[in-house]
């Protein structure tokens, strides 16, 4: 058994299933997928299909995701059809147009039921996955983290910052880090790697584990390791990354022209 995270492919399936290829998963492995499946590329309901098919996988709401169902909501105003079609939201729209009624709706409850956050302990450390950050809300923090600890922690964060927050997750330390005894890790997605220190990252330690030194998985003065190896900037600069938490060894996969 392994476990791998991985966040933000956009309709990028091409280079995913490469990736995981590589992998060649068992029945045993278990799956994490950050959000942002979809817009943008070309691809978004293969990837949505490539991912509900991994075994044992839990995928998380993304910002994107989240666009795209208030966009599709019956009742939803012209602002809200906008801010999904200038996110590329126009690819996935027309790949919907093609489903039946009975795919459709099945889709769209899957992806009203994603949950915003969950914790995986992977050889005795826990880590937080969420697709974008958390953020300092001024409760009392415990001494030492457990799993009820984490929870409460969790929960009482806002949707808008578990699926958006950049700066002010990226420009301090976690609430996490209380002592120096090992504290949880959040990992997330959200924001590309190659433009973290532009939001305020500090301390930036980059894994160069592909011949071309490329930057794969972040991590931030220990407490953040973020894992969107920018697939939205296409081919020449996008990259899939599926990071096995187990041995922290990268899968990582180009993106090529037309994928």
């Amino acid at each position: 058994m392994a476990t791998y995270v991985f966040s933000d492919i956009h309709g990028h399936v091409e280079p995913l299933r490469r990736a995981l290829e590589r992998i060649n998963p068992t029945e045993t492995d278990v799956f994490y997928c950050l959000g942002d499946m979809i817009d943008r590329g070309p691809s978004s309901l293969a990837t949505i299909k490539t991912i509900r098919e991994l075994p044992n996988c839990t995928v998380l709401m993304g910002n994107h995701e989240q666009l795209a169902l208030q966009a599709l909501d019956p009742e939803a105003d012209i602002e809200a059809q906008f801010m999904w079609q200038i996110n590329g939201g126009d690819a996935t729209l027309a790949e919907l147009k093609a489903l039946s009624e009975e795919e459709y709706s099945e889709l769209i409850d899957w992806l009203q039921a994603l949950p915003l956050y969950t914790t995986v302990e992977v050889q005795g450390r826990d880590f937080v996955l969420v697709h974008a950050g958390v953020k300092s809300n001024g409760v009392p923090l415990p001494t030492a983290w457990d799993k009820a600890s984490l929870e409460q922690y969790l929960s009482k964060q806002s949707e808008n910052d578990l699926l958006w927050i950049r700066e002010e997750f990226w420009q301090y330390p976690t609430d996490f880090r209380t002592s120096e005894a090992a504290y949880p890790v959040v990992i997330c997605g959200h924001t590309p790697t190659p433009l973290l220190a532009s939001f305020g990252a500090k301390n930036l330690n980059r894994s160069a584990t592909t011949p071309d030194g490329l930057a794969q998985w972040v991590q931030s003065d220990g407490d953040k390791w973020g894992i969107d190896t920018g697939t939205t900037g296409g081919a020449g600069y996008g990259q899939v990354t599926v990071l096995r938490l187990d041995d922290l060894q990268e899968f990582v996969e180009p993106l090529q022209e037309g994928e």
